[in-house]
């Protein structure tokens, strides 16, 4: 904690907290910690900022104070042996912060983070397993549009002078963006027509469903 330059200032920011928003802390942020992707994130943030009454800019501090010490206490983690009276006693006298009235809601939020960490641990395990060797997949975003269909295209021999394409009408398209957290191309944009897009929609329901076999088949959650 102590080689940590922003563990100070996010324990302040903890520490002027209301002691409600202390206690019902570690609830949101495990939810938060367990986001698989940037934009949920952020999104599960901002539910912590809303269902606490707590500014997004304190709750982000009192958030990676939280994912902190949830990565200490997990099974490979360096205090994951660490009883939480130790860990708060050693934070007001190492800091020189007095939590005063709040040491109780700071004594229960260390508690509920190491019981979380100890229960949630394996599936953040199984995460990053999911996520090793490719690029994950971090959002998706689809929009309907229609594409004009001409008689002719201009090119290199053609004169503008003399172009007058005829529009033969419009054919309907899917446009996919994908945007994945690594690799060479972090954002992939493609086209497809209807026909195509059943296709993939069919093959992705087909995969759904063999993943659905498969962890009914070795009991997985």
């Amino acid at each position: 904690m102590t080689r940590d330059e922003d563990f100070a200032k996010d324990l302040r920011v903890l520490s002027s907290l209301p002691k409600s928003a202390i206690e019902h802390l570690a609830e949101h942020a495990v939810k938060v910690w367990l986001a698989p992707s940037p934009p949920e994130i952020e999104m599960a943030a901002d539910e912590v900022s809303s269902k606490l009454k707590v500014p997004r800019a304190q709750i982000d501090h009192a958030l990676q104070l939280s994912r902190f010490l949830i990565s200490k206490f997990l099974k490979d983690g360096e205090g994951r042996d660490d009883k939480p009276e130790d860990i708060v006693s050693d934070v007001e006298t190492i800091f020189g912060i007095s939590f005063g009235e709040k040491s109780a809601s700071l004594l229960t939020l260390v508690k509920q983070l190491k019981k979380l960490a100890e229960q949630q641990g394996d599936i953040k395990t199984r995460q990053r397993y999911a996520q090793r060797s490719l690029p994950a997949l971090e959002s998706v975003s689809a929009s309907a549009d229609y594409r004009l269909v001409f008689d002719k295209e201009f090119g290199i021999r053609s004169k503008i002078s003399s172009f007058q394409p005829k529009c033969l009408g419009a054919i309907p398209i899917a446009i996919v963006q994908l945007v994945f957290d690594s690799g060479p191309t972090k954002d992939v944009f493609f086209q497809v027509d209807k026909r195509t897009l059943r296709i993939l929609i069919d093959h992705l329901r087909a995969v759904d469903k063999e993943l659905d076999i498969g962890r009914h088949l070795f009991d997985l959650k």
